[in-house]
């Protein structure tokens, strides 16, 4: 089993130079409730080892871990770097990260 998420090269090394990450450390991605400019969940970063559930990601020398319990949020989540804006997240599966609903058309009713 696994997720579908896709960290570019320069999220990596972002992370890699900002956290200063040696060899033999990891980065876990989590889902943190709240957040700056959120109003319901964000993703949370921290340097930790993994444990025997997690799923692993290798992207560019830095191992990304994700807990099965936090893959809800994280299934479909793109996470890049860009110099202007910092780390950016999108997810195509979802309207609002926010609110992750899956993304449905709307539907117009008359009544």
């Amino acid at each position: 089993m696994s997720v579908n998420i896709r960290i570019t090269p320069a999220a990596a090394a972002f992370y890699r130079e900002e956290l200063e990450l040696t060899t033999h450390q990891a980065l876990r991605l989590f889902v943190r409730i709240g957040g700056f400019g959120s109003g319901g969940y964000s993703v949370g970063v921290q340097i930790d080892r993994p444990h025997k559930r997690d799923y692993r990601i290798q992207v560019n020398g830095v191992t990304f871990l994700i807990s099965p319990d936090d893959a809800w949020y994280m299934e479909g989540l793109q996470i890049d770097y860009d110099p202007v804006h910092g780390i950016c997240c999108s997810n195509g599966q979802c309207q609002d990260l926010h609110h992750p609903e899956p993304a449905t058309p709307a539907i117009a009713m008359a009544v």
